[in-house]
């Protein structure tokens, strides 16, 4: 990005004040310090419900099907009731699926990150007056 400003993983600024001024912020849930629920592995799990597979999830992803793996293991490991299901081959083939516990960790994230943001929109209005439109150099704004 322009000015040397970085862009780090999805998170997202919001707002419409001047000069492009916005708040960004990123938002995981955590679990004993370590990352349970977070931005890739959202966009994992409804890769996995559009694919109806780990690996073609993994696949679309450009990540490897082990560690797509292991990040749905340690999902299922560490939640109340697992958010996958996997089921064997056979006639039908197999396939993955998310349980109903998956759909609603989905559907929770998805409402907290659209709370999130609504508040970084909200709470960008603070810095307009400290950081407004950029100074102007000479008469022409450059």
């Amino acid at each position: 990005m322009a000015g040397g400003a970085k862009r780090h993983g999805r998170a997202r600024g919001v707002g419409t004040a001047p000069a492009g001024l916005r708040l960004v912020g990123r938002l995981w849930l955590e679990r004993d310090g370590e990352t349970l629920l977070s931005g890739g592995r959202v966009e994992l799990l409804e890769r996995i419900r559009a694919h109806g597979s780990i690996s073609a999830a993994a696949r679309s992803m450009g990540m490897g099907y082990r560690h797509a793996w292991e990040l749905i293991e340690d999902l299922n490991r560490r939640s109340a009731r697992p958010l996958i299901e996997r089921s064997a081959g056979g006639r039908r083939g197999g396939g993955t699926r998310l349980t109903p516990e998956g759909e609603d960790a989905l559907a929770r994230f998805h409402a907290l990150m659209a709370r999130f943001h609504r508040l970084l929109e909200a709470e960008t209005g603070a810095f307009v007056e400290l950081f407004g439109a950029p100074a102007k150099i000479n008469e022409k704004g450059e």
